[in-house]
């Protein structure tokens, strides 16, 4: 309807993890989550294979570093998905965001007496390049990463699959072709994903009224996936939204983003996938009765 539409873009409000997931996999929340778990552990795993010999070529992904086709001050390298791999499909799992990744903050009480309590922002390197916000709260700081893979590239060596921090803003006139998608890491390779993927930030959580507070063993590591939300083809570059603040000293080269791009993955599932119930009715029906009905109007 248009007047929701109107309405979301007026409140600038975006799709949820759960939406996006769900629209691109074509599956329902529980079931799209399992899946995503699924493939994400498959690459995490391929990327720790990859990472143990010496000759970085085995279990190529399907996207590599090289010079980026953006023109801007800012791209240098860009992800591009090979040449020689297939198409890739709305769903697909194009990278995983690599990083050291910071929870939220708990919710602490302030003491009676005004003690206060300070919780650090990221670091910021190269206007806040190389930081993602995840939704919930925390956010991963992929800088080491995207210098490892700009290093692996440079000594001819295949960069894996933990690449996503390398993809640039689409340039004006452009629109992006990935999504990105939080993922809750497994029990099961945690110890894999902290050593890895998304170790967790070993710098002070949160300052209370003076004495450093560190993030808890306990607390599970969390990521972030690509997933193409259009059809790419081989030697595209890979696009991803930044969605910088917009009341922020946004860069000369960043052109916003509409969301409703993003909007527009979630619309057309929804209308896909009415389509095919009303297919499945039909077919139903035919099952059920035949030409019957088509005989008597003719």
């Amino acid at each position: 309807m248009a007047w929701y539409r109107y309405l979301r873009s007026l409140l600038r409000i975006t799709p949820t993890n759960e939406q996006l997931l769900g629209a691109l996999l074509q599956l329902p929340p529980p079931a799209a989550k399992e899946e995503l778990n699924r493939r994400a552990t498959a690459a995490v795993l391929a990327e720790v294979a990859r990472a143990k010999v010496d000759n970085i070529t085995r279990a190529r992904p399907p996207v590599e570093v090289r010079r980026s086709q953006v023109r801007s001050d800012s791209a240098g390298s860009g992800l591009f998905l090979r040449s020689d791999a297939h198409a890739a499909k709305p769903g697909d799992l194009i990278a995983i965001y690599a990083g050291v990744y910071t929870p939220p903050a708990p919710d602490v009480t302030h003491a009676a007496d005004g003690t206060s309590i300070l919780i650090p922002l990221p670091a910021l390197r190269e206007e806040g390049a190389y930081v993602i916000n995840l939704q919930g709260g925390g956010w991963i700081c992929g800088a080491e990463s995207a210098l490892q893979a700009k290093n692996n590239t440079a000594k001819g060596l295949c960069a894996g699959w933990a690449v996503a921090a390398l993809a640039n803003h689409p340039p004006r006139g452009s629109i992006p072709n990935v999504e990105a998608i939080a993922v809750d890491w497994d029990d099961a390779i945690s110890d894999a994903v902290r050593k890895h993927i998304n170790p967790i930030t070993t710098l002070p959580w949160y300052i209370d009224d003076g004495v450093s507070v560190f993030v808890p063993q306990t607390v599970r590591s969390r990521g972030i996936v690509f997933l193409a939300s259009r059809t790419i083809n081989p030697g595209d570059e890979i696009l991803f939204n930044y969605r910088l603040n917009p009341h922020g000293n946004l860069p000369r080269w960043y052109a916003a983003v509409p969301d409703e791009i993003s909007w527009s993955v979630v619309d057309d599932a929804g209308l896909a996938g009415k389509k095919e119930r009303k297919s499945q009715k039909d077919r139903w029906w035919d099952k059920d009765h035949g030409d019957w009905g088509g005989g008597l109007l003719n």
